[in-house]
C-alpha cells in the first residue's frame, strides 16, 4: 500500500469529510508506555472555525496538551493533531495543515462498511477433483474496475494463498459466465474492534477490468437509497416510489441546464459539486419534506414537485462554495464574518435571491414553486422571524419547508437520533396552525411504529 502527503486544503477536507459514518475510525495518544485508543464514532468538521468534532464513546484519559494522531477509513487517512478542547464526548481538532493517505487510485473505488456483510463468490481449482471449480464466498471491502478487497479468516486466507486461476465468480446477485481472473497484490492483518477472531485483508488486481456499467449497476442495486432513511416515514412503496421519480427528474433536469451553472462563482462538474453537501443535506430535506406533507394528507404530484425543486434550488449559491453552506442563519454568520472574505460575505447576502433569480428563470420550474421560494426569502429576511412563522395565514407547504430543513440539521448533527428525542425538543409548537398539526402528526406516527 502506497502512501503520499497532502497539504491542499480541498482535499484534506474532503477526505475527512468522506471517511464519515465509517467503522473503523480511531484516534489514539501516547505517553509513557501506553497508548490510549478511542473508536470515533462521528465526524463534524467546522471549517469556518478550523476545527473537526471528533464524537467519541470514551474520552477520559486523553490529555489535551499532548498531541493526538488520528487514522480515519477512506484512502487510510492519517494525521497528527493538536487537541483544542475536549467536552461531552467530542474531542475538538485543529484541521491539519497536511495527511498521509493511500495514494490515488486510478478508477474510482467502492468501499463498504465491514458490517455491511457484502459478499462475494470467488472460484477456483479445486484440490479434490481435477478439472473442477471449488466456489468460495467471502466478504468484501471494497471494489473498482481494476481490483477486489476482501476480508478473511485464517481457515480462507489459507485457501486463497495455495489457489490456482483465481477469478471473480459473482458479484452481489451478478453471477460471471465468463473468468475474471485476478492476482494477489497485497496481504494485510484486518483489526476489527467488534470482532475477536484474526482477520485478514487480501487485494486482488483483476487481469481485464471489468465494465464500468457493470460496477455501476452492482452499486446502484446494492444501495438501498432513501429507504432506511425515511424510516416510519415513508413506509408505503408507491410513495417511495414517487419521490425516486421526482428525485431522478430533478437531477436530470438540472444538469441539463446550461443557466444552472450561471449562478455558481466558477465553473465545475455538477457531480462533483458540493459532494459532501448535496446529499446529506438536499436529498434529506427533499424526502422530509415530501414526506411531512405525506403525514398532513395534503400531498399531490404537485406538492412533491415543488419541495422537491426548493429542496435542489434554496441553497443553490452554495453548491460551487459547501464550506458557506455550513452557515447556519445570520446569528451564526455574524459570529464567523470576520473569518470570511469579501466576495464570500457578499455571496451569503445575496444567496436567497439567487436561488430566486433562478426559479424566476426556470421557465419549467413547477408551478407555485417560485411563490413558495419568495415566501422562504421573506422569512430568511425577516427582522423578527418568530412573529412571522406565528402568523395566522401562513402557507402550509412553508411550514413544512421550515419544519423539514429544521428536522435535517438535527439528523446531520446527532448521528444516533429517534423521533422520540426530536419531539421532545420541537421548536415549533408554539407557532401553532400547521406547525402544530405536524408535531401531532410526528407523535402519532411515531407511537403507531413503536
Amino acid at each position: 500500500m502506497k502512501y503520499e502527503i497532502s497539504k491542499d486544503r480541498d482535499e484534506i477536507l474532503k477526505t475527512i469529510s468522506a471517511s464519515n459514518n465509517k467503522n473503523r475510525n480511531i484516534l489514539w495518544q501516547n505517553y509513557n508506555d501506553h497508548r490510549k485508543v478511542v473508536e470515533i464514532h462521528n465526524i463534524q468538521i467546522d471549517p469556518i472555525q478550523e476545527m473537526i468534532a471528533f464524537t467519541v464513546l470514551e474520552s477520559s484519559g486523553l490529555l489535551s496538551d499532548r498531541p493526538i494522531y488520528i487514522k480515519l477509513n477512506h484512502r487510510n487517512l492519517i494525521f497528527k493533531g493538536s487537541i483544542l478542547n475536549i467536552s461531552q464526548g467530542n474531542v475538538l481538532v485543529q484541521i491539519p495543515d497536511e495527511i498521509k493517505l493511500e495514494e490515488f487510485r486510478e478508477y474510482k473505488r467502492f468501499a463498504f462498511e465491514s458490517n455491511e456483510k457484502r459478499k462475494v463468490i470467488l472460484s477456483f481449482d479445486s484440490h479434490l477433483v481435477n478439472k473442477a471449480k471449488e466456489n468460495l464466498p467471502i466478504q468484501m471491502l471494497d471494489v473498482s474496475q481494476s481490483g477486489l478487497g476482501v476480508i478473511v479468516n485464517y481457515f480462507e486466507k489459507e485457501k486463497l494463498i495455495k489457489s490456482q486461476n483465481l477469478s471473480l465468480s459473482t458479484l452481489g446477485h451478478f453471477k460471471f459466465h465468463s473468468h475474471f481472473y485476478m492476482n494477489p497484490v497485497y496481504k494485510t492483518n484486518y483489526q476489527d474492534i467488534s470482532s475477536s477472531e484474526d482477520m485478514f485483508k487480501i487485494g486482488y488486481k483483476f487481469e481485464e477490468q471489468l465494465p464500468d456499467n457493470l460496477i455501476e449497476n452492482f452499486i446502484r442495486a446494492q444501495e438501498g437509497i432513501f429507504e432506511s432513511e425515511l424510516g416510519f416515514l415513508g413506509k408505503s412503496r408507491k410513495f417511495q416510489r414517487k419521490l425516486h421519480r421526482e428525485y431522478r427528474a430533478m437531477v436530470k433536469k438540472l444538469e441539463a441546464k446550461k443557466e444552472f451553472d450561471d449562478f455558481f462563482i466558477g465553473h465545475g462538474d455538477f457531480r462533483n459539486i458540493g459532494h459532501e453537501y448535496l446529499p446529506k443535506h438536499i436529498r434529506l430535506l427533499s424526502m422530509f419534506s415530501c414526506a411531512l406533507a405525506n403525514l398532513l394528507n395534503i400531498n399531490s404530484k404537485l406538492l412533491t414537485q415543488q419541495l422537491t425543486y426548493i429542496a435542489f434550488v434554496h441553497d443553490i449559491a452554495y453548491f460551487n462554495n459547501p464550506r458557506l453552506a455550513q452557515i447556519k442563519d445570520d446569528k451564526h454568520f455574524k459570529k464567523i464574518a470576520f473569518l470570511l472574505k469579501v466576495h464570500e460575505r457578499e455571496l451569503y447576502y445575496r444567496a436567497p435571491q439567487f436561488a430566486l433569480q433562478f426559479a424566476k428563470a426556470d421557465v419549467h420550474a413547477p408551478v407555485g414553486a417560485e411563490q413558495l421560494l419568495q415566501q422562504i426569502v421573506a422569512y430568511k429576511s425577516s427582522v423578527h422571524p418568530d412573529k412571522f412563522l406565528a402568523m395566522e395565514n401562513l402557507a402550509a407547504p412553508l411550514a413544512i419547508f421550515v419544519t423539514a430543513h429544521h428536522l435535517v440539521d438535527y439528523v446531520l448533527k446527532h448521528p444516533h437520533w429517534s423521533f422520540f428525542e426530536y419531539l421532545e425538543n420541537y421548536p415549533f409548537g408554539i407557532y401553532g396552525g400547521t406547525f402544530l398539526d405536524i408535531y401531532d402528526k410526528l407523535k402519532q406516527a411515531r407511537i403507531a411504529a413503536a
